[in-house]
């Protein structure tokens, strides 16, 4: 999957993955995602594990609520478990694998 059909209000956007900074689940709306992007937040009617699946690999599963695109990230904290992208700070599971982190950690 390459491009990802989101809606905003009243419009549908098709947005490439690799613009999709990260994908989490929506706060007050069950069975609902939000994918945060430079363009702004888009909302979709699926689950973290299905995009994860159909992303080839682009977005990561950092926490059960998030999932990252790990070309998008701009560093680590380990003390306090947070993955930076951009400008938004994201918290990292403890089962996160350090080789996963060190994966991850050469991208940067």
């Amino acid at each position: 999957m390459k491009y990802v059909i989101l809606y905003k209000s009243r419009s549908v956007v098709k947005l490439p993955i690799s613009e999709t900074y990260d994908v989490t689940t929506h706060s007050s709306k069950p069975h609902t995602v939000v994918f945060v992007t430079l363009k702004g937040e888009f909302e979709a009617a699926t689950s973290l594990r299905q995009i994860e699946g159909e992303s080839a690999g682009k977005l990561k599963r950092c926490h059960r609520e998030y999932l990252v695109n790990e070309s998008k990230i701009s560093g680590f904290d380990y003390a306090t478990r947070i993955i930076k992208v951009t400008d938004s700070r994201i918290s990292y599971r403890r089962s996160l694998l350090s080789t996963e982190l060190q994966v991850l950690s050469r991208l940067i």
